[in-house]
């Protein structure tokens, strides 16, 4: 029972039990969310939920390495492609993301119609433990 990101808590309890997970840079996926800033937060408020609840699980994974090092790349190519009208675009999504996870990973201390309001999958927490 989990609000989302059932892949990763799969990858991590495969490479708990010996299993590696390898990148393979010719494979391609087409995956995509035309998200509002709303929607944005909301999505990762239920990330940071998730890292909250698997904390154990995925103890020694470092998210948070990875998502500033893909803010600093994505601003580093706005820059680089002079791209400057989508700066605040990128500054206000990355902060919608950071927040969302930083409420969500503290959502225990939050009152329940509040963390309902926050999440995006409301429904969920009609029957969490």
């Amino acid at each position: 029972h989990t609000i989302m990101n059932e892949d990763m808590l799969f990858a991590a309890r495969l490479r708990r039990a010996g299993y590696r997970i390898e990148y393979v840079p010719e494979a391609r996926v087409l995956h995509s969310h035309d998200y509002s800033l709303i929607q944005t937060f909301k999505r990762y408020f239920d990330i940071g939920v998730v890292f909250a609840q698997a904390r154990e699980e995925l103890a020694g994974l470092d998210a948070t390495g990875e998502g500033i090092r893909y803010v600093r790349g994505l601003f580093t190519t706005l820059l680089r492609d002079r791209q400057y009208a989508w700066m605040a675009a990128a500054a206000a999504e990355s902060a919608a993301k950071w927040v969302g996870i930083f409420l969500g990973k503290r959502y225990r201390s939050l009152p329940l119609p509040i963390v309902k309001r926050l999440s995006m999958h409301r429904r969920y927490w009609d029957r969490a433990t």
